[in-house]
């Protein structure tokens, strides 16, 4: 038995019916984006920013866009850079302000979907840090500017301290306690 679906296509296949779109139009092809715009125009999609640790002297700053992206910068605040990198060929940073720029000379481009914008790279702290990003300008591999939705920061583990003493094992002359003759963990009062 043919019947008529929403958008007026009459036949016995339901699995061509069609659809409502983010607008609830039947047979309409706007789109919601990563910020929940809802519209037919690719172009003006925004890019949602996050970052991740799973190390305690890095972390990644992270992107989910449908969009390509041709590079990048933001400021990082929360702990001192001590090296960026990014499958952009050319990244620098700042230490002093924690500014990050990310390009390719070549043309090169971050593809659209899901992936790491760059991984940062600090100090471990014994009291870990608390990590974000601001100022995030996006552009496309033609280098029009891109819109930014959402930003998250992220918690980073403190570094492993068994002696208390705020430095970081990995770097501590002397895990435990120096004796009266300086001796590290010696049995001298």
């Amino acid at each position: 038995t043919d019947v008529a679906d929403n958008c007026g296509t009459c036949d016995s296949d339901s699995s061509n019916d069609c659809t409502q779109d983010c607008n609830d139009t039947w047979g309409g092809t706007d789109v919601a984006d990563n910020c929940g715009t809802c519209d037919s125009d690719s172009s003006n999609d925004c890019i949602t920013i996050s970052m991740s640790s799973s190390s305690t002297s890095s972390a990644s700053v992270n992107y989910t866009s449908s969009l390509d992206i041709g590079g990048f910068e933001f400021t990082v605040s929360g702990a001192t850079l001590t090296g960026v990198s990014s499958d952009l060929g050319e990244v620098s940073f700042n230490a002093a302000n924690g500014k990050v720029l990310g390009f390719d000379f070549g043309g090169g481009f971050l593809a659209a979907g899901s992936g790491s914008l760059a991984t940062l790279e600090f100090t471990e702290s014994s009291d870990g840090h608390s990590l974000s990003v601001s100022g995030v300008v996006l552009s496309s591999p033609s280098g029009s500017v891109l819109t930014t939705g959402s930003l998250s920061g992220t918690d980073v583990a403190a570094c492993d301290d068994v002696d208390g003493d705020d430095i970081c094992d990995a770097t501590d002359a002397c895990v435990g306690a120096y004796d009266a003759c300086g001796a590290c963990n010696g049995s001298g009062v």
